[in-house]
C-alpha cells in the first residue's frame, strides 16, 4: 500500500487488481492441495467424529488489514480524521471492498462459492 502513497487510482485499477490475484491463485493452490493431495478428509478425526463434513469444504476468500490500509492512505492524504471517522477515508474503503469484490468475480476457484451466491445475502 505504500508504495502507491495516496494515489486512489492507482490502488483501485493497479493494486488490488494484483492483489486479488495473489489471494486468488494462493487459496486455488491451498484448496486443491487440502482436498485432493493432503488426504485431510480421508485421516483426520474431525471427519472421522463427524465434526467436519467434506461436502460442505469451501476455501475461504477475506479481506484483512483494510483499517491499517486506511492509515497509510489517511498519511499520505494528510488526512488527520480516523478510519470510521472521516467521510472522505469511508468512501475510499468502499471503494476498494467494491473493488475487490469485482475482482473476486473474475476467478472461478476450485472448491469455493461466494457466499451471496448461496444465499439471500445482497454484497452491496
Amino acid at each position: 500500500m505504500k508504495e502507491y502513497g495516496g494515489d486512489v487510482d492507482r490502488i483501485l485499477n493497479e493494486g488490488i487488481p494484483l492483489a486479488v490475484r495473489c489471494v486468488a491463485d494462493l487459496v486455488s493452490a491451498r484448496s486443491v492441495f487440502i482436498v485432493e493431495e493432503s488426504c485431510f478428509f480421508e485421516t483426520s478425526f474431525l471427519v472421522n467424529e463427524g465434526f467436519i463434513d467434506p461436502d460442505n469444504f469451501t476455501a475461504m476468500f477475506g479481506i484483512y488489514a483494510l483499517a491499517e490500509a486506511m492509515d497509510v492512505i489517511a498519511d499520505n492524504l494528510g488526512i488527520n480524521e480516523p478510519y470510521g471517522h472521516s467521510e472522505e477515508l469511508n468512501s475510499i474503503a468502499v471503494a476498494i471492498v467494491r473493488k475487490i469484490y469485482e475482482e473476486a468475480q473474475r476467478y472461478d476457484i476450485k472448491y469455493t462459492i461466494l457466499i451471496w451466491e448461496s444465499s439471500k445475502i445482497e454484497p452491496f
